[in-house]
Parts: C-alpha cells; sequence; structure tokens
C-alpha cells in the first residue's frame, strides 16, 4: 500500500458502540524484495493505514488503533535464601587438669583440661621455646597492669613478657595462640605450631587445649613471680 510494498496485518476490524469501524492491530509485516521485516506502528504508518482501510471498505475508519499482543509475563525471580550456617561444633567438655607440682604438667594433645585459677594462681605456658604468662586482671605484673584498661568483665589476661603483647579474656571467651599471624596472639618461634594452644574460661575455670605436635607444659609461676 505505502510505496507499493505489500502489508500483511494480523487483527480485527470492530465496530464501536458509536457505530464507528476501529481496526485492532496485533501484529503488523511487511515483505520487500523477498524479506520479511516488522511494521512500525508509527503515527505515519497508522495514517495510511486508517487511509487505505476507509478506501477498501467503503466508508470512513474512524480510528486506527495498534493494539499490540500481550507482553510475555514477567520472569519472576524467587528470592534466593541465604544459605543457613552450619551448627556450631559441640564443645568438647573439659576434664580438671591434675594438680600441678614442680616442673609443671604437660598437656595431652586434644584434650581440653580445666584448672581453678582461684587455686593455681598465675600460670606458665612453655610453647616450644617460647613462654606465655596467664595472670588475674587485677594482679597483673606491674609493666602489664598499667597499660590494662579494668572493665568489669574480663577475668583474666594472657601475657607474652617477650612482645609485651596481651590479650584479656571474659567468660565464654576462647583464644588461639600459635605461629600464624592471625593467631590472637601470635609467637614468632619455629618451634611453636601454627595453632599450638587454645585458651578459654568456662564456667569460670581456665580451660587449657594443646593443638600442636609439639606438646605444651603448663606450671604455676615461683613466688618472685607473683
Amino acid at each position: 500500500i505505502a510505496n507499493r510494498r505489500p502489508l500483511v496485518f494480523s487483527g480485527e476490524l470492530v465496530r464501536d458502540a458509536q457505530g464507528r469501524l476501529r481496526v485492532d492491530l496485533n501484529s503488523g509485516t511487511y515483505s520487500e524484495y523477498g524479506k520479511d521485516a516488522r511494521w512500525a506502528p508509527t503515527e505515519t504508518n497508522l495514517g495510511l493505514l486508517k487511509k487505505y482501510a476507509s478506501a477498501i471498505l467503503g466508508e470512513p475508519v474512524e480510528a486506527a488503533d495498534h493494539n499490540p499482543a500481550a507482553p510475555p509475563p514477567a520472569r519472576v525471580v524467587q528470592p534466593v535464601q541465604a544459605a543457613r550456617p552450619p551448627p556450631p561444633a559441640p564443645v568438647k567438655p573439659a576434664r580438671p587438669g591434675p594438680p600441678l607440682a614442680a616442673g609443671g604438667y604437660k598437656l595431652v594433645r586434644g584434650e581440653p583440661e580445666s584448672f581453678d585459677f582461684a587455686k593455681t594462681g598465675p600460670l606458665r605456658l612453655s610453647l616450644g621455646d617460647s613462654v606465655v604468662e596467664i595472670h588475674d586482671v587485677l594482679n597483673a605484673p606491674a609493666a602489664l597492669a598499667g597499660r590494662m584498661k579494668l572493665d568489669g568483665v574480663t577475668k583474666l589476661v594472657v601475657y607474652d613478657p617477650r612482645t609485651g603483647s596481651y590479650r584479656k579474656i571474659a567468660e565464654g571467651m576462647t583464644l588461639e595462640l600459635g605461629r600464624d599471624p592471625q593467631s590472637d596472639i601470635a609467637l614468632g618461634d619455629p618451634r611453636v605450631s601454627r595453632k599450638h594452644v587454645r585458651v578459654s574460661l568456662r564456667d569460670g575455670k581456665l580451660v587449657l587445649e594443646d593443638l600442636s605436635s609439639h606438646g605444651t607444659r603448663v606450671e604455676a609461676l615461683p613466688p618472685e613471680r607473683k
């Protein structure tokens, strides 16, 4: 019709309540030189359709509306549920540690052992060639006491006298000591395992667990260090 191009339409011809004819199109294509192409529903093309439909039907076509086919339903994206974190590993019960005789006691690897800190007093842990001390925050060495802030929550402090680093422990807390730089207290000692010993406070008791292949010895600090 327009520029001598044959037009092929899919739609319907309806007469509205006022008796007017209306062309409702669902799709439109034209063929040119043997190739099919999409017919664009521009105002110009709709006007041409109205003009020639009126001529073909022999009466005015008051409107030439383009009603595109209904779009495909929107894709519903189901919300992705966050993966549930794995349940926490069960806490291995700690067995009571033996009385600390002279020369100390070597922890049993992989076996948490509890100590009544009120009875043992300050302790010294020997890990490889390194030494770490555990003190009550209220009776810490003078070199450490002046640097700590008391908060009424933390009870004990793990202290590396060689580097001066320390970490306080409150009820329910756990610290890991080892050669791993990400350890709570990192020890630069080749004889210390990456994860050497775990220190925690459970029900008011100090719990020690050796994780190493080199061993951890615990002993009471001599009187001059208390």
